[in-house]
């Protein structure tokens, strides 16, 4: 069958990765490389990801190898499988330095990005919060826009997705050096505030996993004069300190954690939040019964709760 979006293609083919069916993944990936060209580096690095799953190393090295000729590169979370099982073999040596290769010469041209979406009936000389949205590690701003989303931030936020120069692949990126993402995301936030009508004491900020992790970290070390944080599946920041949360309540800041309780993260998280409440910083957890570390199903409905708490009055 034919697949309308990679989105359902992709969905289809984590059920069959899951169940164990390795040679129906492939049989199905292989048939669709030309029904979503804008999606090849993600099925052939998928492909070889498999391959190997099912003990094929001669397969996997191919796709990888084909990948890397159209110049594609392949990040970390990608490469780690990769080099715990092939990295003996002289061949995906030279494929690892190739690789290396393509993302350095990446990183010499990134820039940090950023994409509006305007509230329901926008007007330029009206006043709105805004709400800023941090892609997690290997993502990207698209998939941002695919699951960070509400009907509350649709009507009345200036919603802004931000987007790191942190290159980690050919498509993704990440927020690993804190004094470069905390740059740019000032940056990105001052462009925004200079050219939209925001409320300034009225933004937000909010992620999944890394990005969700720097949200508090901008919020705590006050980066940005924040009003609160929404944090999806994050793990403890650096600044989560002592001398800093003793500094909360002057911050008029609140915050909210949502998790699944099967991600990994979940005891330091519960942590956190016991730090949270000796700071008395005003929080909600909420915690999805049998989610891992993803995207929950109702995160619209999470989303507008958290919203709402964030901007109640005290």
């Amino acid at each position: 069958m034919s697949w309308k979006t990679y989105e359902d293609l992709e969905t289809r083919g984590e059920q069959l990765y899951r169940a164990g069916e390795h040679d129906a993944f492939i049989e199905l990936y292989k048939s669709e490389l030309e029904q979503f060209p804008d999606h090849l580096p993600e099925m052939i690095r998928d492909l070889a990801y498999v391959y190997l799953a099912k003990g094929d190393k001669e397969n996997a090295i191919a796709f990888l190898s084909a990948g890397l000729e159209r110049g594609y590169f392949f990040g970390l979370p990608s490469w780690g499988t990769f080099v715990q099982q092939l990295g003996d073999n002289p061949k995906f040596r030279e494929l690892l330095a190739y690789n290396q290769k393509l993302q350095n010469i990446a990183r010499q041209s990134a820039q940090p990005q950023w994409v509006i979406k305007l509230p329901d009936g926008y007007d330029p000389l009206g006043s709105y919060p805004l709400f800023l949205s941090l892609h997690g590690y290997c993502e990207n701003i698209y998939v941002m826009q695919r699951f960070w989303h509400a009907p509350r931030l649709q009507e009345n936020f200036i919603h802004a997705y931000l987007q790191s120069s942190q290159v980690v692949d050919l498509k993704n990126f990440g927020w690993d050096d804190n004094q470069i993402a905390h740059q740019e995301i000032k940056q990105m936030a001052s462009e925004i505030t200079d050219q939209y009508p925001v409320q300034l004491d009225q933004i937000l900020v909010g992620g999944f996993s890394q990005g969700a992790t720097l949200s508090i970290d901008l919020a705590l070390t006050q980066a940005l004069p924040l009003r609160g944080f929404i944090a999806l599946c994050p793990q403890n920041p650096d600044s989560l300190k002592p001398e800093l949360l003793k500094n909360v309540q002057e911050m008029d800041l609140r915050g909210v954690i949502l998790t699944g309780e099967n991600d990994p993260s979940l005891p330091n998280q519960q942590e956190m939040v016991r730090d949270f409440e000796q700071a008395h910083l005003p929080h909600r957890f909420e915690i999805t019964p049998g989610m891992g570390h993803w995207f929950p199903e109702n995160l619209s409905q999470q989303l507008n709760r958290a919203l709402q708490f964030l901007l109640e009055e005290a």
